[in-house]
């Protein structure tokens, strides 16, 4: 997916929010009267997102004119933008879904004896798969790979990964990218169970598929979760 510039992000939102609202192709000095922007500086934001596959033209006669006359441009979201539009939606509606299952991943945390973790790492890889909702897959497949390296917590190789996990996010420190890098290199020490190192090595790039369609906020919220969950397993 081409990424787009903070503006051409915030272009783009204004320019779906007028189409939703006119229900028509947009003609461009219409937008540009309704954002206060000059007409050349709005067309050549909607030619740049035309060229990035975000908006396509085409052009239309004046209305009742049937004849030879002076056509002008009009731009529509494309496919790409439409099903974008459409997952942003999805994330906001999902966000309820997160917060239940942040909560109870948290609550069955806390509950647990320490260092008794398995039947919840197991429970999390049973269900990982089949789970729709990107938030909170990244958030459980973030809590089965603490888990897992938890595992090894007696041991020195798991000492400097779990205290990269626990500053996750932060400035300076490593981010939710480098999480499945974690999870890989599992299948490196003996102990590990074999069946959850080798799913959560499988899960790689399935992870940075849905961390790429979250926005900085969400990710934020992962990893704020993360950590957190390296907090009460390892601190206890």
């Amino acid at each position: 997916m081409t990424v787009l510039t903070p503006r051409q992000e915030e272009f783009l939102s204004q320019f779906i929010a007028f189409y939703q609202r006119t229900g028509r192709p947009v003609h461009y000095p219409e937008l540009a009267e309704e954002l206060n922007l000059g007409k050349v500086t709005v067309y050549e934001k909607l030619r740049q997102l035309e060229d990035q596959g975000y908006v396509r033209s085409e052009y239309h006669l004046p209305e009742g004119d049937r004849g030879p006359g002076r056509s002008t441009v009009h731009f529509l979201p494309t496919e790409k933008t439409r099903t974008r539009v459409y997952y942003d939606q999805e994330l906001e509606n999902q966000q309820e879904d997160w917060e239940q299952a942040a909560a109870e991943i948290l609550r069955k945390l806390e509950e647990t004896e320490e260092g008794n973790y398995d039947s919840l790492l197991s429970d999390l890889v049973k269900r990982i798969s089949h789970q729709k909702s990107p938030l909170v897959y990244l958030t459980e497949t973030s809590t089965a790979i603490v888990l897992a390296v938890n595992s090894l917590r007696d041991r020195a190789e798991s000492l400097r990964p779990l205290e990269q996990i626990r500053r996750i996010g932060l400035p300076g420190e490593i981010d939710l990218s480098a999480l499945p890098g974690i999870g890989i290199s599992l299948s490196l020490v003996e102990r590990v169970n074999e069946r959850v190192s080798d799913f959560l090595a499988a899960q790689s790039g399935k992870y940075h598929t849905a961390l790429q369609h979250l926005d900085e906020e969400k990710q934020r919220l992962v990893s704020e979760f993360t950590r957190r969950v390296t907090q009460i397993v390892h601190g206890k």
